[in-house]
């Protein structure tokens, strides 16, 4: 999994420094010390904490998510997190199957 910080600048987005990378992303959903489980897969159900696959559905218990972070410069403006998941088989080969997901919002100074 491969996840960036986009800012929208000028009638488009841009990259910012802000990225991570995620090498067994199935691993560090079931890592109770891990980013993944504190922000996703720590509030889904317990019978459905399973790898992705194909019909796999995730139910989770109602959780938010706040993010506080301070910065040495103005961060304000519209932003989107676009996170990408790539599949690779038993043989480690990447397959063909790409997941984009991208989640708009919004960063205030309070």
């Amino acid at each position: 999994m491969e996840a960036e910080l986009q800012k929208f600048f000028r009638g488009g987005w841009t990259q910012t420094p802000f990225s991570v990378r995620i090498l067994d992303f199935c691993k560090e959903m079931k890592d109770t010390r891990s980013i993944v489980y504190e922000t996703w897969s720590g509030h889904l159900f317990p019978e459905d904490l399973q790898c992705f696959g194909k019909g796999i559905r995730y139910r989770h218990h109602p959780f938010t998510v706040n993010v506080d972070v301070e910065a040495l410069i103005n961060m304000e403006g519209r932003y989107k997190f676009v996170t990408i998941f790539r599949a690779y088989d038993e043989d480690n080969r990447l397959r063909p199957e790409v997941i984009c997901l991208g989640v708009p919002g919004d960063i205030i100074k309070v």
